[in-house]
């Protein structure tokens, strides 16, 4: 399946990537360079630093990362897992509980979530069978 890199580009330096005609030789040097040098910068330009290279990943492992205050890091790792999924997928919350658990902790739904749920009953016509609006418990 190959190799997957997470890499942030701070936007304020986005000008000097797009007059930089060796921006892309660049970037994939980095990309090589950052198993070595986690997460690995790249000078582009005036600027220091417009793109961080996170260390590539086997395209069957899912990463966590962090990215704020210019920097990105890695968090977590998930292997050999299924992890595809959108946001609202139940497969998105069995990932998320696998990395907690692999980082030792345990995930719980919040009181007025499970309120929310149960609220939500089969109904003879169809539909979602929301009883209320979701907002009532929330805080």
């Amino acid at each position: 399946m190959g190799y997957n890199t997470a890499l942030m580009i701070c936007n304020d330096g986005l000008h000097e990537l797009e007059r930089d005609p060796d921006a892309g030789k660049k970037i994939a040097r980095g990309v090589l360079m950052a198993d070595r040098d986690p997460p690995h910068s790249i000078s582009i330009g005036n600027h220091c630093n417009p793109v961080s290279i996170l260390p590539s990943q086997h395209a069957d492992t899912a990463q966590l990362v962090v990215v704020g205050g210019n920097w990105i890091q890695s968090v977590a790792f998930l292997r050999n897992r299924d992890f595809t999924g959108a946001s609202n997928d139940p497969v998105a919350e069995r990932v998320l509980r696998q990395l907690a658990d692999d980082l030792g902790y345990n995930l719980s739904k919040k009181a007025w979530r499970k309120r929310e749920d149960a609220q939500r009953t089969p109904t003879r016509q169809g539909g979602d069978g929301l009883l209320g609006s979701g907002s009532a418990g929330k805080g």
